[in-house]
């Protein structure tokens, strides 16, 4: 059985991986958009962004004055932080690199239960330093925010199956 200095040795460890995981994702997120920031947004970013406006001025889900037909989460995610930051795509960014750095903690948490450290580190690590990914941050789209909530969906889910299983 460890000792309490064992524990406390062992969950600073622990504590300083994530950190160390979070700042490299953080890192990651913004070196592969660092051409993004200050751009103009297209294509479906600008039906998004349009819609987010439009609920915040309390036209509804609507884009163009029809039935915008997207999806309500991210365009509601938008208007927030638009709400918060004013109307700025870079801050858009910046929350998404974050949502991006989160995931890759919560992805080594789950990892973790399931396979040990080392399998959860390789993991958050392959999720920090995956370009693809990252690079979804600087896009004004669902990408990003749909991956983090499945992440910590699942995430909980798993808590709550350890927990009924207690």
């Amino acid at each position: 059985m460890k000792s309490g200095k064992e524990i406390t040795i062992f969950r600073r460890e622990r504590i300083n991986l994530r950190l160390m995981i979070f700042l490299i994702a953080l890192l990651s997120g913004f070196f592969w958009n660092q051409k993004m920031f200050g751009q103009p947004i297209t294509s479906d970013q600008i039906m998004y962004d349009a819609t987010a406006q439009n609920v915040i001025s309390g036209d509804g889900f609507t884009y163009r004055g029809r039935d915008a037909g997207v999806e309500p989460f991210y365009p509601l995610f938008l208007a927030g932080v638009y709400k918060v930051f004013g109307h700025n795509y870079d801050m858009v960014r910046t929350v998404q690199v974050f949502l991006f750095a989160f995931s890759a903690i919560f992805i080594f948490s789950i990892a973790e239960k399931l396979f040990g450290g080392k399998i959860a580190a390789y993991s958050a690590l392959a999720v920090a330093l995956f370009p693809g990914l990252a690079i979804e941050a600087g896009n004004v789209t669902t990408e990003i925010l749909f991956t983090f909530l499945l992440v910590i969906s699942v995430f909980a889910f798993y808590k709550a199956f350890l927990t009924d299983n207690n």
